[in-house]
C-alpha cells in the first residue's frame, strides 16, 4: 500500500512537471526536461504496478490462510474447540459457519470454505469438521511440546529432592506415598535388599550403601530405589 501512494504522488508530480523554457521566441518544451518527465513517469509507474502486486499477493495470502489455531489474543488463551461435534447439532454447524467464514456464493450457487467450492452446504461443513478437527490435533500437540521441558524439569526436580533426603524424611515420604507403585531394584542390586532381609541392621546397610554411591559403583537413581526398599523392610 505504501508503494502504491508513492507511486500516485510521484505521477501526480510528474504530469505537472513544467517542460518549457524562455526564448526569444517564448517559451517552448525542452527535450532534456521532457525526457526527465518521461524517466519520472515509467518509475511512478512501475512503483504502483509493484505496490498493486504486493497488496493483492498479501490480502490473498491473508484469506486463504484460514482461522487461527493458535493464541492471537494478549492473553495467549487457546482456543476452546466444542466437545460435541456432531455434524446435525444446531450449535456446532453454527460454530463451523462462524469460526470458517462459511457463505453462498449466489453467482457460482456454490458454498465457499477457505477459498474452496462446495455444491452443497453439507459438504462445505464435513470439510469445515475435518479442518477443525485438525486444529485441535495441532494445538493439543502445541500444548504437549511446550509441557514436555516443564514435566522433565519436574521429575529431575524431585529425583534431586529425594537424593537429599535424610533416611528418616525418606521413609516419611515412602509411608505417604506407600500407594503408588515402587520401581524395580535391579537383580545386581538384590545383594544390598538380601542383606537387610538378613537381619543386619539398617543402619551399615545404608552407610555401605552411600559409600557405593561415592566410589560410582551405582548411580544417583539406583541408590534411591534401593534405600527407597531398604527402609521399607
Amino acid at each position: 500500500m505504501f508503494l502504491i501512494v508513492i507511486g500516485c504522488v510521484a505521477g501526480i508530480g510528474a504530469f505537472n512537471m513544467d517542460t518549457s523554457v524562455s526564448s526569444g521566441l517564448g517559451r517552448i518544451h525542452n527535450l532534456g526536461l521532457m525526457d526527465d518527465r518521461r524517466n519520472r513517469l515509467m518509475i511512478a509507474g512501475l512503483l504502483t504496478i509493484v505496490g498493486v502486486i504486493f497488496f493483492v499477493t498479501d490480502k490473498g495470502i491473508s484469506q486463504n490462510a484460514g482461522p487461527s489455531v493458535l493464541p492471537s489474543g494478549p492473553d495467549q488463551t487457546p482456543r476452546k474447540f466444542p466437545t460435541d461435534r456432531r455434524l446435525d447439532s444446531d450449535e456446532y454447524q453454527l460454530y463451523l459457519v462462524k469460526t470458517y467464514a462459511i457463505e453462498k456464493n449466489n453467482t457460482l450457487e456454490k458454498y465457499v470454505v477457505n477459498g474452496k467450492l462446495f455444491a452443497s452446504v453439507d459438504d462445505a461443513l464435513r470439510h469445515a469438521h475435518a479442518l477443525d478437527v485438525a486444529a485441535e490435533e495441532l494445538v493439543s500437540s502445541a500444548r504437549k511440546e511446550r509441557q514436555a521441558p516443564i514435566e522433565r524439569q519436574h521429575v529431575a526436580v524431585q529425583a534431586a529432592r529425594v537424593e537429599k533426603l535424610s533416611p528418616t524424611a525418606t521413609a516419611v515420604a515412602v509411608e505417604q506415598n506407600s500407594s503408588e507403585p515402587i520401581a524395580q531394584v535391579p537383580t545386581s542390586l538384590e545383594t544390598w535388599i538380601a542383606r537387610r532381609k538378613s537381619g543386619e541392621p539398617l543402619a551399615p546397610v545404608l552407610k555401605d550403601l552411600q559409600n557405593a554411591l561415592d566410589r560410582g559403583e551405582v548411580t544417583s537413581g539406583q541408590f534411591a530405589v534401593v534405600r527407597q526398599q531398604l527402609l521399607l523392610l
